[in-house]
This record gives C-alpha cells, sequence and structure tokens, in this order.
C-alpha cells in the first residue's frame, strides 16, 4: 500500500462515520442522538480516546535464599576455633531486593526458644541482579573471646532478612530486646557447630549438646 493510500484510511472511515451518522438522522429524527453517535466513532478513530492497558512490574522482592553447598567453613563439620584467633565465614546466597539492602545478624549458641548472645551486624547493600544471577557473599569474621565463651562446643548463626524484615524483640528470657526477624518465612539462617579449644581433628559427634564434649 502507498503511504498515499494509507493515509486516506482515517479520512474514509470518517467520511463513512458522517455518512452513516446522517442515516441513522433520518430513520430515527433525533440530533442527540446522531451527535452522541458522530462523538463515538470520533473518539474511536482518535488515538489516546481509551486508556491504554495498565502496567504492572513483575518484579517483587523475593528473601534470601543460602547457598549451604557453598558455604565456608563446611556446615556438616566441626571448626576447632581458639580463643583470640578469627575466622572468616562466607554465606553465597540468592535475593531480589527491589532496592532495599539486607541485614544479617549473628548469634552465638541460639536454640528454639533461646535468642542467643548477639555478636555482629552487617548491612548487605541491595544488588540490580536477577535472583539466579551471581553476587557478592555474605562475610564476616568471629572471634571467641577470653572469658566471655566458654571451651567447648558452641553454635554460630548468621540470620540474614531485609532491613524492613527486623526489629527488637521483648524476650521473657532477657533482660534487653533482641535484634530478630520479624517473620521466619521471610528470614534465612545457616548453623555451625564450633569447638573452642578442643582437640583438633574432632567430628560432629565431639559436641553431643551445646558446652559439651565426648571424653
Amino acid at each position: 500500500m502507498t503511504a498515499r493510500g494509507a493515509a486516506a484510511r482515517p479520512l474514509f472511515a470518517v467520511r463513512a462515520l458522517l455518512q452513516f451518522t446522517a442515516l441513522r438522522v433520518g430513520k430515527r429524527g433525533s440530533p442527540s442522538l446522531a451527535r452522541l453517535w458522530l462523538g463515538f466513532g470520533i473518539c474511536m478513530l482518535a488515538t489516546g480516546c481509551l486508556d491504554s492497558p495498565p502496567t504492572y512490574s513483575q518484579t517483587e522482592q523475593v528473601p534470601p535464599f543460602i547457598i549451604t553447598a557453598q558455604v565456608t567453613p563446611e556446615l556438616n563439620a566441626l571448626v576447632d576455633m581458639k580463643l583470640g584467633q578469627p575466622q572468616q565465614f562466607v554465606v553465597p546466597f540468592q535475593s531480589v531486593d527491589v532496592g532495599e539492602d539486607l541485614e544479617g545478624n549473628v548469634y552465638l549458641d541460639r536454640d528454639p526458644g533461646q535468642p542467643g548472645s548477639w555478636r555482629s551486624r552487617q548491612v548487605v547493600p541491595a544488588s540490580t541482579v536477577g535472583f539466579d544471577a551471581p553476587r557478592p557473599p555474605v562475610t564476616f569474621k568471629f572471634t571467641p573471646r577470653a572469658g566471655l565463651d566458654a571451651p567447648g562446643c558452641h553454635t554460630l548463626t548468621l540470620i540474614l532478612a531485609h532491613q524492613s524484615e527486623w526489629d527488637f524483640v521483648e524476650l521473657p528470657q532477657v533482660d534487653n530486646p533482641v535484634r530478630l526477624p520479624i517473620d521466619d518465612t521471610r528470614a534465612a539462617s545457616v548453623t555451625w557447630w564450633l569447638q573452642i579449644e578442643g582437640d583438633p581433628g574432632q567430628t560432629l559427634r565431639a559436641c553431643p549438646t551445646l558446652g559439651e564434649t565426648v571424653p
């Protein structure tokens, strides 16, 4: 089709609409009805007369997911530690942040019903990559302290969630509010077993319960 033919289409449509309107007026004798039909037809022909369908962002925030197989130190091994000597922990994870930073908190000896001893907090900057795209892991160091961390078996837990998912929670078993996730289903956690000042080379069997060792 030529450009002239394409440009003539709207004019032909308007002319046909006017003829149709005149026919309706001739049959029914109602000028107001004719104006209604004419206005409706012109509106349909004009661009922007009808609202475009709304568009919605398909990007929704996805809570963090820890890739446990890539965590170091390994989760299925006992981590030998000495007082005053730091150990680095690396936690790869995935999430969709939608512009919101994440927060990670570390606790020693956290058990169900026991908040444990809070040790450190860090903010993880929001990422613009998708859920499956690589991103920097959470990395932190923990150092057992003499006079505070008794020799024996302990757990070390990292909890990771977006910042809006955290709050200071009042618990009956502790004097001060504890920084905890509001909704556990929107948080991810990982736990290591530590042996402080123990015999090197021990396995997880050396830590049946917190603070105890196998003779």
